[in-house]
């Protein structure tokens, strides 16, 4: 068991009187009473030392983490499929671009329209992206 749990189960007391100040405090007590900090911070020192972390641990803790957090984020991002705007003088759409209908979203003269792949040109499109696929285990039926 580490030092300061020790010491705040042995020192009851301490502990005690800390709650005898608090309560007098907010019982329209002494206002220049500073017990309420106090107890703040032993309690956040308290909840520290559970973590069985040494001062120095604390900063490599922060990185592992970090990094781990940035590799999940890089993954989640990969596998995510974002649509994207694709300038028509980039590239058309193909069939395989459609959705079920053979249909995509493009974007003429500021507004946005949904077309089969094949009009796309003809429609004077400037961009196109895939539709989103509809909701799991929805009815998407009007």
């Amino acid at each position: 068991m580490n030092k300061l749990i020790e010491h705040f189960m042995e020192d009851g007391e301490e502990y005690e009187a800390v709650s005898k100040c608090k309560e007098k405090c907010l019982n329209g007590g002494n206002p220049s009473c500073n017990c309420e900090p106090m107890l703040e911070i032993r309690r956040k020192l308290f909840q520290y030392e559970l973590t069985g972390l040494e001062p120095d641990e604390i900063p490599q803790l922060q990185e592992k983490y970090d990094t781990a957090i940035k590799a999940l984020s890089g993954a989640i991002l990969e596998k995510a499929e974002i649509p994207q705007w694709i300038p028509v003088s980039e590239r058309l759409p193909e069939e395989s671009d459609g959705d079920e209908n053979g249909e995509v979203l493009i974007r003429k003269d500021g507004e946005d329209w949904i077309t089969k792949v094949p009009w796309v040109k003809e429609e004077g499109a400037t961009y196109w992206h895939r539709l989103p696929q509809p909701p799991k285990g929805e009815n998407n039926e009007h």
